[in-house]
């Protein structure tokens, strides 16, 4: 008889999501941790099998794998099964039914939550600055996914402080539904190990469920959500800038390559989302924040027609406000341009905000010092948003189309 696996064994399709589009000859994404070591990962779609296809971690307590679905999948719907094996004979399984189809046909409209910047140490006493648990009652019931932009867990995002703070509010929501990218305040001892752990269900995390956070020395992913891609990079403390904390964002670094296949390999007429902490520029007074030439080379990668591009959203944090921008070209630049990408700042996502506006290099269409978060309206070929603030008003809000 096969052990039955434990609450603490878990096995994901991070990518696709159950009831996606998606085109023919696509890269399947599946995360598995265990409290044992992982030792065998079985995926099956329709009568094809793929034993250990590719595999990260295997003999550890967390693994990534992947695998290309066959170009001559036909079109219509099928049913992708997954177990994984530890080593003390515990199996897991899940299964997703997606879809082989074409992108801007008529697909299900997904909604998207996001902020960043969100909760405050434990024992933080000040209620007039620590309102994750407000933002979070903002999330409403008909979430697909929730896009966490960075600094999710102050000051030092350790797995203690996650446990006890991140968890109460917006960690109580599914891993299924979490899409977090990191920020410098989850690097403060430069490996992120509290928001690896945290999220991916290791060492002593309170999670009985794991999230998609990408391999602990990269921290970039992917996910379809309905007709769209959503690239998750990390920026980590300004690209390890600071004490080397963090992947490079430079010209030709891994993060970059990686973000740029993502581009050129996206089905024609699918729209793309990246989302990371720190802002390529803002008009925060801070100047340090206004501009972050740092993030120019992955800015340009999603800008770039000829890396594939241009993607249509980027959604940052690290300054604690909110703004939207125009549709901007390339850096250093940034002008405006009909099939530019637009950037929306989101860093309100609790810890309170700081300062005001000053007079950045790009100025914004709308800003908001108000606590809140972003919702977004994903579309098969456009998007409508909202900026949700505490105290139900929504200072900001509007609609936009996907390049071409």
């Amino acid at each position: 008889m096969t052990p039955v696996a434990s609450a603490a064994d878990t096995v994901r399709i991070t990518d696709p999501v159950d009831g996606a589009t998606i085109p023919t000859s696509y890269s399947v994404k599946i995360s598995a941790t265990d409290d044992q070591r992982v030792m065998h990962v079985l995926a099956r779609v329709d009568s094809a099998i793929y034993e250990d296809a590719v595999c990260s971690g295997l003999g550890s307590t967390a693994a990534v794998c992947s695998f290309t679905t066959p170009s001559t999948s036909s079109l219509g719907a099928h049913t992708l099964w997954v177990k994984a094996r530890d080593s003390a004979g515990n199996v897991s399984k899940t299964s997703i039914t997606f879809i082989v189809g074409t992108y801007g046909g008529g697909g299900v409209d997904k909604i998207m939550y996001a902020a960043g910047d969100i909760v405050c140490a434990p024992g933080n006493p000040g209620n007039d600055t620590c309102t994750d648990a407000q933002t979070n009652s903002l999330i409403g019931a008909d979430a697909d996914v929730i896009g966490l932009l960075g600094d999710i867990q102050y000051e030092s995002g350790s797995l203690s402080d996650f446990n006890a703070s991140f968890h109460r509010t917006w960690g109580n929501h599914p891993g299924n539904l979490l899409n977090p990218s990191p920020g410098n305040h989850d690097y403060r001892n430069t490996t992120a190990s509290g928001y690896y752990d945290y999220f991916q269900n290791a060492g002593q995390s309170a999670r009985t469920d794991s999230v998609e956070v990408g391999a602990r020395t990269e921290g970039w992913h992917a996910e379809t959500v309905g007709d769209w891609k959503i690239l998750n990079l990390n920026s980590g403390d300004t690209c390890g800038k600071i004490d080397g904390a963090g992947p490079s964002c430079a010209e030709g670094s891994p993060q970059d390559n990686w973000l740029e296949a993502q581009i050129q390999g996206a089905p024609a007429n699918q729209c793309i989302l990246a989302m990371w902490h720190h802002p390529p520029f803002t008009n925060d007074a801070k100047a340090t924040y206004a501009r972050n030439v740092v993030l120019d080379p992955m800015w340009n990668s999603l800008t770039d027609p000829a890396g594939g591009g241009p993607a249509d959203i980027l959604l940052v944090g690290h300054s604690h406000a909110y703004e939207r921008f125009a549709k901007r070209g390339p850096a250093p630049g940034f002008a405006v341009s009909p099939v530019g990408v637009r950037e929306f700042l989101v860093g309100t996502g609790g810890k309170g905000v700081e300062g005001g506006f000053g007079n950045g290099p790009v100025p914004h269409e709308a800003s908001s010092l108000s606590l809140g978060v972003l919702k977004l309206t994903l579309k098969d070929d456009a998007y409508s948003f909202a900026f949700k603030a505490i105290g139900g008003t929504s200072p900001d809000s509007g609609s936009g189309t996907c390049n071409p």
